[in-house]
């Protein structure tokens, strides 16, 4: 999802619901010989967990790690094309719409590995186009979703700070500093039972997914629960983008969510308030929301999938304030190769809006600096930095040059 500046919340595995139809000698990745554990090194890109799994021995691929998917995918159908594997059985995939019907295929047995460890015949899904193409999100090429069913035999740990996934044979010594988290497994998903106080005063016990595959901190779907609704201090926005389009709701301010024995405060909070039929036949609504990345990567966290159990340790400032942008734009990369950045949407009411931005709009400097020399989480933190702070920015609108200048103030 784009909103503020780059937010990609819904990623395509929230929505799938083939668990059935793969199979069950599915194996997942198995630590090689008689190592006790392997790691896995990340890249954190905008908030989401990028690994680097090898297909069919020879290919390096880019995929997300995603708790919230349940099953492994390749966006881009080329791929398998090229190494010649069969397409299995066709069926149709829901898009993050809920409403548009896509294509993908069943592929067995594919040879998937990283350094210390292989999934030598896993089953996974290969979608007939590649309907997002995640790297205009995240200036990174993107093959795939590397969901539970490569996991869900080990116990995972998360390591936000050293940026590596540690995965377990059996259960290793949990450190004491590390709190014991109330969870339940449904279909390889973790969720968890907290109190969120949309207003200060009301809490409601949510059930939220544990989605490494989301760059948001807290999603809340209003329609799940009569007693959940919408903050007053709220705004339109686009809040997740994934297979099938764009998907509306709002964003506003959430007072406190508890998250085991922790209090997170005054948090931003996206909002989905308009679920089809077909996100009901789906038992979207059989969740409260989810629990995304902006709050996981305040700690880390040991997935046990053996038994069931999520273990938590804060990492240092992980109080610190829940910054959302404050210049009003939302921009996209053109191209995966190149560093172009467009205006995908202008924030109504907001500095970008005052200062006359428009969709379509390509920058082209920052405070004098070419827009090639910025990455996303640079230019993220420039959109969404001090009250009061001036942006000079350059841009091209239909071949002409021009300069606008705004003061960045909260829009939410």
């Amino acid at each position: 999802m784009i909103q503020g500046s780059f937010r990609l919340a819904y990623l395509v595995g929230l929505f799938l619901f083939l668990t059935s139809l793969l199979s069950a000698q599915s194996l997942g990745l198995l630590i090689d010989g008689k190592k006790p554990h392997a790691k896995i090194p990340f890249e954190l890109i905008n908030n989401f967990i990028v690994i680097e799994l090898t297909f069919d021995h020879v290919l390096p691929l880019n995929f997300i790690f995603d708790t919230g998917a349940e099953n492994t995918l390749i966006t881009k159908k080329e791929i398998v094309d090229l190494f010649e594997y069969k397409l299995g059985r066709k069926f149709t995939v829901i898009g993050s719409d809920m409403k548009t019907p896509l294509t993908a295929y069943l592929v067995q047995s594919v040879h998937l590995s990283t350094e210390h460890t292989t999934a030598a015949h896993q089953d996974i899904l290969v979608l007939e186009e590649d309907y997002i193409k995640f790297g205009k999100f995240l200036g990174k090429e993107i093959h795939g979703i590397a969901a539970a069913d490569l996991f869900k035999r080990h116990v995972v740990k998360v390591d936000y700070k050293k940026k590596e996934l540690i995965l377990y044979k059996k259960k290793p010594p949990i450190p004491s500093d590390f709190k014991k988290v109330k969870v339940s497994i449904e279909k390889s998903k973790l969720y968890v039972q907290s109190p969120v106080n949309i207003i200060k005063d009301e809490p409601f016990s949510a059930k939220l997914l544990i989605d490494t595959g989301a760059d948001m901190g807290l999603l809340i779907n209003t329609k799940s629960d009569s007693l959940l609704h919408l903050p007053e201090n709220r705004l339109p926005s686009t809040i997740g983008i994934g297979l099938g389009g764009y998907l509306e709701g709002y964003i506003g301010r959430i007072n406190k969510l508890q998250f085991g024995t922790y209090e997170l405060d005054n948090l931003i909070g996206n909002f989905q308030d308009d679920v089809t039929t077909a996100a009901d036949s789906l038992n979207i609504l059989s969740r409260n929301g989810i629990i995304g990345n902006k709050i996981l990567g305040r700690f880390t966290l040991f997935i046990d999938y053996l038994q069931g159990d999520l273990y938590i340790k804060a990492r240092k400032n992980w109080q610190k304030e829940f910054r959302h942008d404050r210049s009003g734009l939302a921009v996209i990369l053109l191209g995966e190769n190149k560093k172009e950045y467009m205006v995908q949407y202008v924030t109504p009411s907001s500095p970008a809006y005052e200062a006359g931005f428009k969709k379509g709009d390509v920058i082209r400097k920052v405070n004098g600096i070419p827009i090639d020399l910025y990455n996303f989480t640079s230019l993220t933190n420039k959109l969404s930095g001090k009250i009061g702070k001036r942006l000079n920015i350059s841009i091209k609108r239909d071949g002409e040059k021009m300069k606008k200048s705004i003061y960045l103030r909260e829009v939410i």
